[in-house]
């Protein structure tokens, strides 16, 4: 490896560590957010027949930005004080499933060659934070 990618790679060491979310927790969440983008792009173009590159750059902004639940949830959880351990291994275990969850959808949209409505447990997630959010606050 070069100077530059053992930097940036140190970087978010650095930073994973800061925030007290697991490098292995977060490599896994990674790798299922590029195979959930990745299968979508496939169902959208084999099963529904209507993938556009406008659609395919919003889904991929869409899948970037779900990188960014686990260190506002991480730097939220140092400021307030909460149990930093459980909230954040809750919250990647949510996480996970939730992509895990999203690749299956898309692997059976595939193999049935049908369009498959899936419940979006992101939303779930995040509700339920803000719903404990406001709860401690009262």
């Amino acid at each position: 490896m070069t100077g530059s990618k053992v930097a940036i790679w140190w970087w978010i060491a650095v930073v994973l560590n800061y925030c007290g979310l697991s490098q292995e927790a977060m490599m896994i969440y990674s790798i299922l957010i590029a195979v959930d983008f990745a299968t979508g792009i496939l169902a959208s173009y084999y099963v529904w027949d209507d993938i556009t590159s406008k659609r395919s750059v919003k889904w991929l902004i869409k899948k970037l930005s779900l990188l960014m639940i686990p260190f506002v949830v991480a730097l939220f959880v140092k400021w307030t004080g909460y149990d930093a351990k459980v909230v954040l291994t809750t919250t990647l275990s949510i996480l996970i499933a939730s992509e895990a969850y999203s690749v299956l959808w898309n692997l059976l949209s595939i193999q049935t060659w049908q369009k498959v409505k899936e419940s979006d447990a992101i939303k779930r997630l995040l509700n339920k934070l803000l719903n404990i959010t406001s709860e401690k606050k009262q």
